[in-house]
């Protein structure tokens, strides 16, 4: 069954509006991360990336899923929008004052360095902030009007850049830059506060305490799938640097932080695509078929040429972007750009489970994932460092594509890997005989002459066809 006009136009709008926020929000947060590595070496990116991902866990602990069961259930009815808007918001402010302290606590009785335990400390108020934006931007996104969240997100990564480049560019170091977050965060939750007043509900609060109960125990399934995703993301960082050094750390997530730079590809088509996604379950799952497989075949095939490209560059990239005091971040990059063709499809297949009302079954892959991913560091570290860990997060994706896939098709949700895969491949194999024909062009001109190869391929062997052409009219035309 052919995917609607109304759908994919809505859909593509999303993309769109997402893309704008997403694409200049990582943009500016890996500039950022690009000054703090030049500025204050590998030993302090190692801190600012454990602070904050030290931080996270206790966030990601502390969300319950309330943001995703939210969507999901406005998106199907939104004229429940002020009654769940105004129980999350209750909810959100008691959550993130402990989400703030229990973080804060715990890493004062540790034998972290003072200048540590303070960074945490902005670190986890900057945190609070940010998540108590989540009651507004839920709405953003079960109203499917994205432009909001974009402008929000961008308005608190310029407060963010600015203040942080005045920082580092006159000396102060990391416990400054992360008292500049709670600035820039604070902005943004002000600007979420007046999109979302204005346009959807009214700034109540409710105490509707059998609802909260209903929410809590309904969204639980989405907090685990948080809380393990998490896992399989962060704890690296926070068990590099308890068992190895902040310098590992920062060597790490030098190479971590183009790969989660390059992951807000398939998070803006997922996060775009999930109301849709759950509509589409209630009234056609023919239609819901159609987009799968469709998205399926376009985030492998934008992957693919990414891990190949990386893997072939990774030497130039690094020197490029961080210089020689990062050099050992190469065989980190090239092992973890090989997570994101896992990655994509994982987002996308996770998200379906979630949309079909699957969650416990994607709970169960991510637990699943987060136990193979915290063993093989614990195995890894000790004797490879920032390698093992890099080792471990890609055999952990790997892992949760095949139980994803399973479950997909387990579903009646099913991809013919072998005839979506073999086009993208030769494109790609063609690319990588350009790129190293003319390896000694200049990064900035290679890349963009690679797309191009690889996207000219891709319409010779007919991957690009009337589908995709249709697509990108229906983006352009009138309703």
């Amino acid at each position: 069954m052919p995917i609607s006009k109304t759908t994919s136009k809505t859909v593509l709008k999303n993309i769109g509006y997402l893309s704008i926020g997403e694409v200049m929000t990582y943009a500016l947060s890996f500039l950022l991360i690009v000054a703090i590595s030049r500025y204050l070496g590998a030993a302090g990116l190692g801190k600012y990336s454990f602070a904050f991902a030290f931080v996270s866990l206790f966030a990601a602990l502390s969300d319950f899923g309330l943001n995703t069961f939210s969507v999901r259930s406005v998106s199907r009815d939104r004229k429940k929008a002020q009654k769940y808007f105004s129980n999350y918001l209750s909810m959100r402010i008691i959550i993130s004052i402990v989400a703030f302290l229990v973080p804060v606590l715990i890493i004062f009785f540790t034998k972290q360095p003072y200048d540590v335990k303070l960074t945490v400390f902005f670190a986890s108020l900057a945190m609070a902030f940010n998540y108590l934006a989540y009651p507004f931007r839920f709405l953003f996104n079960a109203f499917e009007r994205f432009e909001f969240q974009s402008i929000a997100l961008i308005t608190e990564r310029v407060v963010a850049l600015a203040i942080g480049f005045y920082l580092l560019f006159s000396g102060f170091g990391v416990v400054a830059l992360a008292a500049s977050l709670v600035i820039s965060n604070f902005v943004a939750l002000l600007a979420n506060i007046m999109f979302a007043v204005k346009n959807f509900v009214k700034f109540r609060f409710a105490f509707d305490f059998k609802f909260w109960k209903y929410l809590f125990i309904s969204s639980l399934p989405f907090g685990f799938i948080l809380v393990f995703r998490f896992i399989n993301f962060r704890i690296d960082t926070i068990m590099l640097t308890f068992m190895q050094s902040y310098t590992a750390t920062g060597i790490y997530n030098a190479a971590y932080k183009i790969i989660d730079a390059l992951v807000v590809i398939p998070a803006i088509v997922v996060v775009a695509l999930f109301p849709a996604m759950s509509k589409l379950f209630r009234k056609s799952r023919n239609a819901l078929q159609a987009v799968f497989e469709k998205v399926f075949s376009y985030l492998f095939a934008i992957a693919i040429p990414i891990c190949v490209g990386i893997t072939l560059l990774a030497n130039r990239i690094i020197l490029f972007v961080y210089k020689e005091q990062f050099l050992g971040s190469v065989v980190a990059l090239q092992m973890l750009v090989w997570t994101l063709i896992f990655l994509f499809l994982n987002y996308l297949m996770g998200y379906l489970l979630n949309s079909i009302d699957r969650q416990k079954s994607f709970t169960l892959v991510v637990f699943a994932a987060a136990i193979v991913n915290v063993s093989l560091n614990l195995v890894l570290i000790p004797i490879y460092s920032y390698k093992g860990s890099s080792a471990a997060t890609v055999i952990t994706e790997i892992f949760s594509f095949a139980l994803l896939f399973y479950l997909s098709r387990k579903n009646n949700y099913r991809i013919n890997l072998l005839s979506m895969a073999w086009k993208p491949i030769v494109a790609v194999i063609a690319m990588a005989v350009f790129l190293l024909v003319f390896r000694s062009l200049h990064i900035l001109v290679l890349i963009p002459l690679c797309a191009l190869i690889y996207f000219a391929f891709l319409f010779l062997t007919k991957a690009i066809g009337k589908d995709e052409i249709n697509l990108i009219k229906n983006l352009f035309s009138k309703e």
